[in-house]
Formats: structure tokens, C-alpha cells, sequence
């Protein structure tokens, strides 16, 4: 297991960017917010039925004000939101992140987050994005020394995107949240080590 001296800082600076093939990884940038529009809006059905967030009545301005506010968080090291970009830089693919959930870096450990907008999904991108992601986790840019991800129990693909890129099922909690439609929902937790994600390069 790598050691780390990222956490024994005053502060965290959070590396921007991870170059994959086909795509990139970055932060949110100022004036981002008319593509996460575009991307979104596209994809809205397919979203809708999992993500609470999605919408069809968000305005530039309530786009733009949220890639500021992504931006802001990352700063300030609270919570990592990421966009999946083409390689022209103008086009959103999707988005992901390392997400706190109120743990702090104590725990170095951060909950993976991904969506995939409608014209690029059923392609593998999904998976593409989490095998970067957990490259990128178990790198010395990040503390991270496990990663979770968490799926509604009915997101079949969600499920199998994990399953693909080596992450356990650890936990399945019952009816603990509702999901959009307002019904109990349960959620499904994946988990990997950085040790077990070592150990398994040489399969990969």
C-alpha cells in the first residue's frame, strides 16, 4: 500500500485533471455550464428514473451557477465533481466524482459517483470512466485507499458497471431511501481496497 503525506498538509489541493483514452476527466470550469445544460437536458429520460437532480426546467444561468458552485466545493477540498469531456473540450460525456458525504479525508475514502449522457451511453464509456476513476483513485494525486459506489438495487446497469470493473458488493441496505418516484428503494454498495486493486493489475 502506497503511503501518502497528502493529508499531512494544511490544506488539500486537488489534482484537475486525468487524460484516459477517448476522454478526459476534469474538474468543472466558469462558463462550463451551458454544455453540462446541453448534456443533461439530452439525457434526461434516461436519468430521471435515478438521479433526483435531473430536471428538464434547469436555465443557463442555474447551469452556469452550478459548474461555479462544483468548482467552489473543489477548492475548498468538500466534495470532487467531475465532468467526463470529449476531446474537443467543448462536449460533456457525463459526469463523476469523489464524493466526502460528510466523512472528511480521515477516512480516505471516497464514494464514486457516474452518469452517462444519452447519446454516448451503450457504448462501455461507463466502464471506460470507472476503470479511470479507480486508476486515478489509487494514484499518489488522490489519499484514497478505498472507494465505494452505490447503486439503487433496480439500476441493473449501474450494477453491472461495478461488477465489471473488480468492485465487491459489500452491503445491501433495504428500503433505506426512496428513490425518485417515491418508493422504498434499496441501495447496493460496492467497495474495493487499494491493496485488492493492486493485486488484481496484472489481470487487468
Amino acid at each position: 500500500m502506497r503511503e501518502s503525506s497528502l493529508l499531512d498538509k494544511d490544506y488539500f489541493v486537488a489534482p484537475e485533471r486525468f487524460e484516459a483514452e477517448g476522454f478526459s476527466l476534469r474538474c468543472y470550469r466558469l462558463d462550463d455550464g451551458p454544455a453540462l445544460r446541453e448534456a443533461t437536458l439530452e439525457s434526461y429520460e434516461l436519468l430521471k428514473p435515478w438521479m433526483p437532480w435531473a430536471t428538464q426546467e434547469q436555465t443557463p444561468a442555474e447551469a452556469e451557477r452550478l459548474v461555479r458552485e462544483f468548482r467552489g466545493r473543489w477548492l475548498l477540498a468538500t466534495d470532487f465533481t467531475l465532468a467526463v469531456v470529449a476531446p474537443d473540450e467543448r462536449t460533456i460525456l457525463g459526469g463523476s466524482g469523489f464524493h466526502l458525504r460528510g466523512k472528511g479525508f480521515g477516512s480516505r475514502s471516497g464514494e464514486i459517483g457516474m452518469w452517462i449522457r444519452a447519446s454516448a451511453a451503450g457504448q462501455g464509456l461507463g466502464t471506460r470512466v470507472l476503470e479511470a476513476m479507480l486508476a486515478w483513485s489509487f494514484s499518489d494525486e488522490w489519499p484514497w485507499t478505498r472507494v465505494t459506489w452505490h447503486c439503487d438495487s433496480r439500476n441493473i446497469g449501474s450494477k453491472r458497471v461495478a461488477e465489471k470493473c473488480g468492485l465487491r458488493l459489500e452491503a445491501t441496505l433495504r428500503r433505506d431511501t426512496l428513490g425518485v418516484d417515491k418508493s422504498p428503494r434499496d441501495t447496493l454498495i460496492f467497495g474495493l481496497l487499494e491493496d485488492e486493486y493492486r493485486a488484481a493489475a496484472p489481470l487487468r
